[in-house]
């Protein structure tokens, strides 16, 4: 993963071109400009060039909170000697790596922190506050998108959409996104907020859930400072084994965080959903949607989405069985996002939404939480990579890259077939 773009202010910053972006051109046929990029001594995890960020510069650039935010809104722990160049980071995350390390080639400050609430998949954000030498208290806010707008403060409303749109921007080409957002903290409002922290950090029982609960009073009010966008790039053969195994007959279900643009760009990347196919796309992300969701009524809001999933999926099942007995008989494709997951998960909608998947060739859930993912499985296989060794921990074979997928299903599985067969 590399930090490959950020919107700051309102302004976007960095001029490259994704391997994801440049391949939506090629099968769209739009031709994309490749700016040459000036002689930067790159680095793992960074691939980011805009002189108006390098070496110090964004001390000149407005609303230049976004590259403090960098500094010191992570848990990332140094390794090896401590001149810049030399310096490495030990991540939970790949992608926060990435983070630091910009932070790092930006030429940034050392501040004093005081308190970290750390990131988790249910929260989807991390916190710190920090003093200023000047002595002024300020809380830095990183996680999702979803998240972060969700607990700003009312005004800057037109940072938000800007922002938003650079967002979308930013998902179209393929890139991870993450905002990030400050709130300036008086004295006393921080000493009676780090009170129960203390408490909820003390406690002896449920101590993680008092912390998180803790962390909802304070990251609130936020102002919105920027996003940013790292490039995940997809390993050596991807597209070619997913290619493959959909030729073999083999269904392909993918269940991602990113944003539903990024993960429907990437799904084009791998070849798993091409120009032919028919489409389905449940979103929460629709004008109905956010009408009712601006309006602050939680219990109306869970109505009228669990409302529209129902139609949609309904909508989504006729059209299949159109599709099913016509003559072209096009291969079809699911698209849904984690909220709309939630709610299509309800007794009352899962036989639906299980007929509707069954007669896709592919399935693609964005934004869904770990808790939504798969917990059980007939044979597991995980792919140990940088981002942890969880899934090889937990499967049943293990293989270093995605493409070994391929000769592990189609050779040694059917070998293993019919040695069963043949007992």
């Amino acid at each position: 993963m590399e930090f490959f773009k950020c919107s700051i202010g309102g302004e976007i910053y960095g001029t490259g071109v994704s391997e994801i972006e440049m391949g939506t051109a090629q099968r769209t046929g739009v031709k994309v400009e490749v700016q040459k990029q000036s002689n930067v001594v790159r680095e793992k995890g960074f691939n980011f060039d805009d002189a108006r960020l390098m070496r110090g510069a964004w001390r000149n650039e407005p609303n230049s909170d976004s590259c403090k935010c960098l500094a010191i809104c992570h848990t990332v722990l140094p390794e090896g000697e401590e001149t810049p160049e030399k310096i490495r980071y030990q991540a939970a995350s790949p992608d926060e790596a990435a983070l630091v390390t910009a932070a790092k080639k930006f030429w940034l400050l050392f501040l004093q922190t005081f308190t970290h609430n750390n990131f988790c998949s249910t929260r989807k954000r991390q916190s710190v506050v920090c003093r200023y030498p000047d002595g002024r208290l300020v809380l830095y806010c990183k996680g999702a998108d979803t998240v972060i707008y969700e607990r700003l403060a009312d005004h800057g409303n037109e940072l938000k959409s800007v922002t938003r749109e650079h967002l979308e921007q930013f998902g179209a080409s393929g890139l991870r996104t993450s905002c990030l957002a400050y709130r300036n903290l008086s004295p006393d409002v921080y000493e009676n907020w780090n009170d129960k922290y203390i408490q909820a950090k003390s406690a002896l029982n449920d101590r993680e859930k008092k912390l998180d609960e803790v962390a909802e009073l304070i990251e609130k009010d936020l102002i919105l400072i920027g996003a940013t966008a790292i490039e995940d790039k997809l390993q050596e053969g991807v597209p070619a084994c997913i290619e493959t195994l959909s030729r073999a007959g083999i269904k392909i279900w993918v269940l991602t965080g990113d944003k539903m643009e990024t993960a429907i760009n990437i799904a084009y990347a791998c070849k798993l959903i091409n120009n032919n196919m028919k489409q389905f796309i449940i979103s929460c992300e629709t004008d109905a949607i956010r009408e009712v969701e601006d309006k602050g009524d939680p219990v109306e809001l869970a109505r009228f989405m669990k409302e529209t999933v129902k139609n949609e999926l309904k909508k989504c099942q006729e059209e299949a069985q159109q599709y099913f007995h016509s003559v072209s008989r096009p291969k079809l494709a699911l698209v849904i996002d984690g909220k709309c997951l939630m709610y299509a998960l309800d007794p009352s909608l899962r036989v639906t939404l299980l007929n509707v998947s069954l007669n896709c060739s592919a399935v693609v859930c964005c934004r869904v939480s770990p808790l939504q993912k798969a917990q059980a499985a007939h044979v597991g296989v995980g792919i140990s990579g940088q981002e942890g060794m969880q899934a090889v921990m937990a499967s049943d074979f293990a293989i270093a890259q995605f493409r070994f997928l391929t000769e592990l299903l189609l050779v040694h599985g059917r070998w293993s077939y019919l040695r069963i067969c043949k007992v």
